[in-house]
């Protein structure tokens, strides 16, 4: 039985392919990513939103999204980088779920 308050405790951003999402007041950062063919999801990371570079496999939580179907998974970072986002090549869209915020209620 669902009996505690995730509601409050989480943010919700788009995630745009090349585009980071800015993680500050948050502690860690998943992407929900749905998939409608063929589509390859990476992460990409950096200290500043203008310069990403592709995260290293030891900071995947989960693997990098290679599918050939429909599908919805979901890939989470535990690295160290102010700005994580996805890269996307093919039918797929992202949501970013920021969690453990710094200061809750969440907004």
């Amino acid at each position: 039985m669902a009996c505690k308050d995730l509601f409050h405790s989480i943010k919700l951003e788009n995630a745009k392919t090349g585009a980071g999402v800015d993680t500050s007041g948050f502690s860690s950062i998943t992407f929900g990513i749905v998939s409608t063919g063929t589509a390859k999801v990476n992460l990409i990371e950096g200290d500043t939103a203008e310069k990403l570079t592709d995260v290293s496999i030891e900071d995947y939580l989960g693997e990098p999204l290679d599918t050939k179907g429909a599908g919805l998974t979901k890939i989470g970072y535990r690295g160290n980088k102010r700005f994580v986002g996805v890269k996307i090549t093919g039918d797929a869209t992202a949501m970013a779920i920021l969690g453990h915020a710094d200061l809750e209620p969440v907004e």
